[in-house]
């Protein structure tokens, strides 16, 4: 996997604005799957190679979206802890599980940054050091954010690697 040149930057960027770790939510029927095929990867990868989850994310919805910005090949991570997509999934009944993420696949070539959550119309994304300044980040570390809140969407930021996060990235896949 190919870094971004000046990849360190990316790095240093969210560690001064107090950025130690991603996070990705997932139903915790998920973990057995994300351990015995070594990581995260897209919605578009398991369903091109026949991989089932018990629990996937997303909506066909979401996902007619993700194709039409060419985001279907991407794993989806956020800056904060409480997703309010993952508060939909704990009041439906799931028990979710957040993963958290090593800071170093915002080094990777391919990854890509958007300032709120992908499939919003308005979003605006890149994979450039100025794509990943244009996130937020104070919004994305409000917690319990109404709907109605003008960060709302700016929490949703996204942090996108390509296809792929190997389990290696997971920090706490085997404590979670």
């Amino acid at each position: 996997m190919a870094n971004k040149e000046n990849a360190s930057l990316f790095v240093e960027h969210l560690r001064k604005s107090g950025i130690n770790c991603l996070y990705h939510f997932t139903s915790r029927r998920n973990l057995e799957s994300i351990k015995r095929h070594g990581g995260l990867y897209s919605w578009w990868y398991l369903d091109n190679h026949g991989i089932t989850i018990p629990c996937p994310g997303g909506n066909d919805f979401s996902k007619q979206l993700d194709l039409y910005n060419g985001l279907q090949d991407y794993v989806r991570l956020s800056l904060c802890p409480d997703h309010p997509m993952a508060y939909r999934l704990k009041q439906a009944g799931e028990d979710i599980v957040v993963l958290r993420i090593s800071l170093d696949v915002v080094e990777l070539k391919e990854t890509l940054f958007s300032d709120m959550n992908a499939t919003d119309s308005c979003h605006h994304h890149g994979g450039s050091l100025e794509d990943l300044k244009r996130i937020n980040i104070p919004a994305t570390q409000r917690r319990f954010v109404r709907r109605d809140d003008p960060d709302f969407k700016a929490l949703q930021a996204e942090i996108m690697p390509k296809t792929f996060i190997p389990s290696k990235y997971i920090l706490n896949l085997n404590c979670a």
